[in-house]
């Protein structure tokens, strides 16, 4: 099954791995978790305003002398580089060259400049800063982007392209991939209605609670009717009639990188990725079968570790 790749879930990962880093929660950390600080990148020109390129961006504080995540930033969050930070005489027209700190961030280096938003300050990876005159957009018909077979963009992620004199390619969530052929087939929109519909489509499917997650639904219908994303939010509030029968039990992965999809569609947008034998809880499975390049197979809807909806091929000794 090919790789997926759903935009706001690549921080996560550094939030996830990020072993050596706590959440400040007011409580003194282990005095044995200070990071050894290897040496810094080589200087780099950034743009003095900006803002988070993926959605869920970690911010880091090392105010303490030790590495702790303070907070995860939206996409398209407006952002600026701390100036307490640099020095004014690097600083030449809307840019400052910077030498980035680099810290192990779990079992990864990571680069990261110091930011301001809303009032307060922290550090985040270079990959998540985008300059303010980069272009954010939001899919709206699932695509492969040229020479990337193996990644899927589906309908709802958020992405970032580099300036148009540049050409059309991605500067998040991969870096100089071009997408000409994606653009000029109008797969991407960068209607801000669609953007912002987007930013509640993902803060939707990472809620915790299905309250929380229907609030967000709902506000996103409301307030973006217009939008191109409003037929798959509309569908995730109200579900089109899939019959389904309980199945509670216990299966595992037969695939790395299993795709939890948020409905039982492989349009609607990847939840999370399971590695290969990750055990699953299920509790109802679809009863028609679905016939695809991979097989037939049906749905299946797990409730751990995540929740969301699994193909049958991607789960050991399911139809």
């Amino acid at each position: 099954m090919n790789k997926c790749v759903y935009a706001i879930v690549v921080p996560m990962l550094l939030l996830l791995g990020c072993m050596s880093c706590s959440r400040n929660n007011g409580k003194e950390n282990n005095p044995g978790s200070a990071l050894t600080v290897p040496k810094s990148a080589l200087s780099e020109k950034f743009a003095l305003a900006g803002f988070a390129a993926v959605q869920n961006t970690p911010v880091y504080d090392f105010s303490s002398g030790k590495c702790e995540w303070i907070a995860a930033l939206d996409f398209g969050e407006p952002l600026e580089l701390n100036p307490s930070e640099y020095n004014a005489k690097d600083v030449s027209g809307k840019t400052v060259s910077f030498k980035p700190k680099r810290e192990t961030i779990g079992d990864s280096y990571v680069n990261l400049i110091p930011i301001l938003w809303n009032g307060k300050s922290g550090w985040i990876s270079t990959s998540s800063y985008a300059p303010d005159d980069f272009r954010p957009g939001a899919v709206i018909e699932s695509f492969i982007p040229q020479t990337m077979d193996n990644i899927t963009f589906h309908i709802g992620d958020m992405l970032v392209l580099e300036p148009a004199a540049k050409g059309n390619a991605l500067f998040a969530p991969f870096p100089g991939v071009p997408i000409t052929q994606a653009v000029n087939r109008k797969q991407i929109s960068f209607d801000l209605s669609d953007i912002e519909a987007a930013k509640l489509l993902a803060k939707a499917i990472a809620a915790r609670s299905g309250e929380r997650r229907l609030a967000l639904l709902s506000e996103a219908a409301e307030k973006f009717p217009e939008s191109a994303l409003f037929p798959l939010i509309r569908n995730m509030l109200i579900p089109e009639k899939n019959e389904t029968e309980s199945l509670v039990a216990l299966f595992s992965t037969a695939v790395d990188q299993a795709e939890v999809h948020a409905a039982p569609d492989f349009t609607s947008a990847v939840v999370t990725r399971l590695d290969q034998y990750s055990d699953v809880t299920t509790s109802e499975r679809t009863i028609k079968p679905e016939s695809t390049d991979t097989g037939i197979a049906r749905w299946y809807r797990i409730t751990a570790p995540s929740e969301g909806w699994i193909f049958g091929t991607s789960l050991e000794g399911a139809d």
